[in-house]
């Protein structure tokens, strides 16, 4: 979870977090509803989350907009006093979504303004959102500095900012726009993935409801660990401290990888490693810690791979995304823990989770 994302949470007990996109018109006509939350005493999170990134760069034609459901959102806006002219072009969103959770990060008091203009250039004046001059001019007019933000979106930290507000939104089930989720600041920091402290490293966290004895004793034993790995399919142990995993990749191709534990401290730490030339080597270190609560326990992943941000770009290409995979494996790791059984199947092996009956009960 972002240092900014975080400070907000401290900050305010009762949150409503909100996934957008510019070109979701449920988003544009609903704003008024996030008005009425905030005159009741919430504190409303805009985050933005690509509801289309099938559209590919230079966008789409929108074709007719027509039948009942347009006809409500035609109302909706009426009544609420905002003008909707259906645009002829729909964009690709990410890189107005990455300029505005930056403005929101980075320069916070230019943001409300930026944001409502934004869908304003969408819905009513039918700016292309993908052209930087429509976004440099709503920018400025909304009080931006543009040097910082062209630094950010050149750089590609504005792009990680929009990954890491999606990749709390599908931790807590958010698959489209608009999104709302009610609620506080321990809740949503049970499941959260953390900024990477750089290009090789990624980190995630997770709270479960069972003691940290347990939880280190089930983990450690690593014939346990392809019951909550969305890609690993088999672990074989063939000495005291290696073993052999069979990893399902991209394109169904699997491959074998021998993982050596290099330190272990019980009910505290595990650390392994592929058993590979230096450059190539992937390091895990798995932390257990008790929770603030009796019988929780507090696991944290750091995983250090040779992924630079060329290697992470490749691997998106392919539809391989390590920081999701992280979190999405912890949150399967809490399920298997607490209910035996899992149902988060994102970012996994098609058909792995579903096919495989369930061989573990939740421990008490």
């Amino acid at each position: 979870m972002s240092e900014f994302i975080e400070r907000q949470l401290l900050d305010s007990p009762e949150i409503v977090l909100h996934w957008y996109d510019f070109l979701c018109p449920f988003c544009y006509v609903g704003r008024q509803r996030n008005a009425i939350l905030v005159r009741h005493g919430l504190h409303v999170i805009e985050l933005p989350f690509q509801a289309h990134p099938d559209i590919p760069p230079g966008g789409i034609s929108a074709g007719p907009r027509s039948g009942s459901m347009y006809a409500m959102l035609e109302r909706e806006a009426k009544q609420a006093g905002l003008p909707l002219q259906w645009p002829e072009h729909l964009p690709n969103t990410r890189v107005a979504l990455a300029a505005a959770e930056w403005t929101r990060r980075r320069q916070p008091g230019a943001f409300p303004q930026l944001y409502k203009d934004l869908f304003r250039a969408h819905f009513v004046l039918g700016e292309d959102l993908e052209d930087p001059a429509v976004v440099d001019r709503h920018a400025v007019e909304s009080g931006v500095e543009l040097t910082p933000l062209h630094a950010g979106l050149a750089d590609g930290s504005a792009a990680v900012m929009v990954t890491e507000a999606e990749t709390i939104g599908r931790v807590n089930g958010v698959q489209g726009t608009p999104a709302l989720i009610r609620t506080d600041r321990r809740q949503l920091m049970q499941r959260s993935s953390l900024v990477p402290q750089d290009e090789n490293t990624i980190e995630g966290r997770i709270t479960i409801e069972r003691p940290v004895g347990r939880v280190f004793e089930f983990y450690r034993d690593f014939s346990n660990l392809p019951s909550f790995l969305g890609d690993v399919m088999a672990i074989e142990q063939v000495g005291p401290t290696i073993s052999r995993w069979t990893i399902q990749g991209p394109l169904g191709i699997r491959i074998n990888w021998k993982i050596k534990v290099t330190e272990e401290r019980t009910n505290e730490l595990i650390r392994y490693e592929t058993v590979t030339s230096a450059g190539l080597r992937t390091y895990w270190e798995i932390y257990f810690a008790t929770g603030s609560q009796v019988g929780e326990t507090e696991v944290r992943e750091v995983m250090k791979a040779p992924f630079g941000r060329l290697g992470r770009a490749a691997l998106a290409l392919i539809g391989k995304f390590p920081a999701e995979e992280v979190t999405a494996n912890l949150h399967r790791l809490k399920e298997v823990m607490e209910t035996g059984k899992v149902t988060d199947t994102s970012y996994s092996v098609a058909g792995k989770f579903s096919e495989r009956p369930n061989q573990h009960e939740s421990t008490k």
